[in-house]
């Protein structure tokens, strides 16, 4: 998907629980999430129009956001690539130095619908926790012209690493797409159809037989900073309480979309459903997503759910429920997979461990999108007390039902299950 097939996590990434393994003071169901799209052709973090994707920070020489005055966002200039280089350049200065206001006012109305200030904080933090803090920037390339828009790429060097920063602007000097990709290797695998495919097959091998550990060695760095052993094994495992037994799977088969995307159907006691992975140019897995058996018969790497009011609109109905105690109301709308992982009385449980001591509720914000997939939306939603806040991560999938319920402390984070 566009910012990462991460796995339905934006954060994009695998986080499922299996029935009874919530841990206190998270709701109980959180099934695979894609964070949130936001991935490009060779993806790792992407800020995308299609966004799970799906990351303080210390920067340009270890300074921190109260170092930093405040500036303001660039105004209407001819674009040339020159022009267009710089702003890149001051763009990738401004995420690193925590300047997100400036930063998403010169998104395109898309994108800027799915990411916010918060979110682009959060996406870059998870730069930063794969690679280490900024150390410099390099020269940019800018491709295109003043009618078509501009493609700028520009490396980037990190303390354990590197990244490609790719960034996409329209004519009107409005930016459609912002990725943080991993630096292409040395020497690259070549990513044949018989390469992915393998690769793909020993994957749900692995994930079938328990060998969590082993798909967590094949992720990049950028993915690996969200999706555990653990996680993948909850993730699984709920799949097989909803649909069945795991029976066989197979055989995968490169996408439409070219040999970076494998679809692999998973075959249960009880219903079919998806495996997507999607490999970065260095041949590692850059996301994974188990669709839901009735996923859109659409959903695949590029066409992510829209989002509409009626999705936000279940959003904010589950927080009324928890604020009214109203758990059946909630439930009702579960989808297979969140119906195996959670009971009312647990979804009481957690609220209640998470809000007990907060007071009275003052307000509940607008849902705002923390992810998108295929199948699923995933809204966070702030929530005021008289002693403080909580937030809520609730997924909603094309058919209108619940796929995921977080009650996590404080304010809304823009990372899944945080």
């Amino acid at each position: 998907m566009k910012d990462e097939l991460e796995p339905l996590d934006p954060d994009g990434d695998w986080t499922s629980a299996a029935p009874g393994a919530a841990e206190p003071g998270r709701s109980v169901v959180q099934r695979p999430a894609v964070p949130r799209g936001f991935m490009g052709r060779h993806r790792g973090v992407a800020f995308g129009v299609l966004a799970p994707v799906v990351a303080g920070l210390v920067t340009w020489g270890a300074l921190g956001h109260d170092r930093h005055p405040k500036r303001q966002a660039t105004g209407p200039a001819t674009l040339t690539p020159g022009v267009v280089g710089q702003r890149a350049l001051t763009l990738v200065g401004d995420v690193a130095h925590h300047h997100d206001d400036v930063v998403v006012a010169q998104f395109a109305p898309a994108l800027a619908q799915k990411l916010d200030a918060l979110g682009v904080q959060a996406y870059w933090q998870r730069v930063m926790s794969a690679y280490g803090p900024m150390r410099r920037s390099g020269t940019p390339t800018v491709a295109g012209d003043a009618d078509m828009g501009f493609e700028v790429h520009i490396p980037v060097d990190l303390t354990r690493g590197s990244v490609l920063v790719q960034i996409a602007y329209l004519s009107s000097g409005r930016i459609t797409s912002l990725y943080f990709l991993p630096a292409q290797g040395p020497n690259p695998p070549s990513l044949t159809t018989a390469y992915v495919e393998s690769r793909a097959n020993t994957i749900v091998h692995d994930l079938a037989s328990g060998a969590e550990g082993a798909v967590v060695s094949k992720l990049n760095p950028l993915y690996g900073v969200v999706v555990t052993a653990r996680r993948l094994r909850e993730g699984w495992g709920t799949f097989e309480a909803a649909y069945g037994t795991f029976v066989s799977a197979g055989p995968a088969a490169v996408s439409l979309f070219g040999p970076e995307v494998v679809d692999v159907p998973v075959h249960w006691a009880h219903a079919t459903s998806t495996l997507v992975v999607e490999f970065d140019w260095n041949g590692e897995v850059a996301a994974l997503a188990l669709l839901r058996p009735d996923a859109p018969t659409t959903a695949d790497y590029l066409n992510q759910l829209p989002p509409t009011a009626s999705s936000a609109g279940v959003a904010l109905t589950v927080c009324h429920g928890l604020v009214a105690g109203d758990y059946s109301s909630i439930t009702e709308r579960f989808d297979p997979v969140a119906a195996v992982a959670t009971t009312q009385p647990q979804l009481h449980s957690f609220w209640e461990h998470v809000v007990a001591k907060l007071g009275a509720l003052r307000t509940i914000s607008p849902p705002a999108i923390l992810a998108d997939g295929p199948d699923e939306i995933i809204y966070e939603v702030d929530l005021t007390f008289a002693r403080g806040h909580a937030h809520a991560q609730v997924g909603v999938d094309n058919n209108l039902h619940v796929e995921d319920v977080s009650v996590l402390p404080g304010p809304p984070t823009r990372t899944f299950g945080k």
